[in-house]
């Protein structure tokens, strides 16, 4: 086995498998996820955007380092009981199955773990073993479960190169470079950025999207499985990717672009990718093949928590209008607002009361199904308790079992209110 923690797997593309095939036959790769006191929307969002590549690339998805305490012995930082259960069950929703915390107890440079240097149990403790007891006994063959997806995310390794070689701290998590060097008229970077603020996008319609990585898992593009896939745009494109694209969309699968249309391979050369230069109009849907793209020239993303509603809107529509009923999709009733103390940005406030609304959809629904078992997660990333629709594709779904308190909630037409505290994972057993 290894671990690895390559920093943002975009920023430094990452080709997963050759991790796991150093490792022998049988070896196993596993990724490092250390995040803030209180993991932000953002965290989660990096977290599950590596678990989907995981999904995609590897033979196990697990985590070999898992944030269990934090990198100093002060308190003021500390890592919270509940912040703990909504990581672990944040990371279980997409799919990782397995998780070793770091560390089990405090040594050098490293406090508040769930066990102290001399043994003494500490409360989140119970933490680890509630999340165990849930994947291994409360949840039936956890392992052979697979989190459902509504469409893919082309994930193409030439798009991502470019994006390292001009960054001056590539390992810095906090910053993704965009700038030198330019690829045709296009900074580098900014497909980079689009890939990753189009899962938050994708999410904030309701749906999931998985991660397709042409280069190592080309039979995952198919009509069949991924009736739609959305491409960051990049002037330059692997030619694995440009080979099955093309294949996809000709055979009837469905493609949206957004930035730079590909017209280099990744030697330079120039291609003509589906029809030549930008040939179809802008957002307009265009029939290629038996298939159809659009084309939005401009990237859709901005960043977490201030995505343009107006892309969120636009892509919706699309779905709505091409693909089937998402399946789990949990939305506030209403827009979440709350009342918070100014922040003091400049040190010149006088704080005082502010209310905040936030119109974006940051409630998530991940279905888990397997031969015996449909396990629901539902996640909060609001700071503000609320109440959230589901609303299942199978309607014939009558009931959920809370499996973290035992108790039973009625579905009628797969479709139910919840209530749900900030930053919380529910887990249910659909019945």
């Amino acid at each position: 086995m290894t671990n690895f923690n390559p920093h943002r797997p975009e920023g430094i593309p990452t080709r997963m498998p050759a991790f796991e095939k150093a490792c022998g036959e049988a070896g196993i790769a596993g990724y490092d996820f250390y995040r803030g006191a209180f993991m932000s929307y953002s965290g989660y969002q990096s977290m599950a955007r590596v678990l989907k590549l995981m999904n995609a690339t590897l033979r196990y998805t697990w985590s070999a380092e898992f944030m269990a305490g934090t990198w100093n012995k002060h308190l003021n930082t500390r890592v919270s009981d509940d912040h703990m259960l909504f990581m672990g069950l944040c990371a279980l929703s997409q799919g990782c199955k397995a998780i070793a915390w770091f560390m089990f107890h405090d040594r050098d440079c490293w406090g508040d773990a769930p066990v102290s240097s001399h043994g003494h149990a500490r409360p989140s403790l119970g933490v680890l073993r509630d999340i165990r007891k849930l994947a291994i006994e409360g949840i039936r063959e956890w392992d052979q479960l697979v989190p459902q997806t509504d469409l893919g995310i082309i994930y193409d390794l030439a798009s991502h190169e470019h994006t390292y070689l001009g960054d001056p701290s590539p390992c810095d998590d906090n910053a993704m470079h965009v700038g030198a060097p330019f690829i045709a008229d296009d900074e580098a970077g900014c497909a980079s950025m689009e890939y990753e603020g189009l899962f938050r996008l994708v999410e904030h319609t309701g749906r999931q999207a998985a991660v397709i990585d042409p280069v190592h898992c080309s039979e995952r593009l198919n009509v069949k499985e991924m009736p739609l896939v959305l491409l960051p745009g990049s002037p330059v494109l692997h030619p694995e990717t440009f080979d099955s694209l093309t294949r996809y969309v000709m055979q009837g699968g469905k493609l949206i672009v957004t930035g730079a249309w590909p017209t280099l391979n990744r030697n330079g050369v120039s291609i003509e990718f589906l029809g030549g230069s930008s040939p179809i109009q802008s957002k307009i849907k265009t029939a290629v093949g038996q298939g159809h793209i659009w084309w939005s020239p401009e990237t859709l993303a901005s960043e977490a928590e201030h995505d343009p509603e107006e892309s969120i809107a636009w892509l919706r529509t699309i779905f709505e209008t091409e693909l089937t009923a998402p399946n789990a999709r949990f939305e506030p009733i209403e827009p979440v607002s709350y009342v918070e103390w100014k922040r003091n940005v400049t040190m010149k406030s006088e704080g005082g009361h502010q209310p905040y609304t936030q119109p974006r959809n940051m409630l998530s629904g991940i279905l888990h199904s397997g031969a015996d078992d449909n396990i629901l997660f539902l996640l909060n990333h609001y700071a503000e308790a609320t109440r959230g629709r589901l609303t299942l594709a199978n309607a014939k779904a009558t009931s959920l079992e809370n499996l973290l308190t035992g108790e039973t909630m009625a579905l009628v037409g797969g479709v139910a209110e919840i209530e749900i505290d900030r930053k919380t994972v529910l887990v249910f057993r659909v019945c």
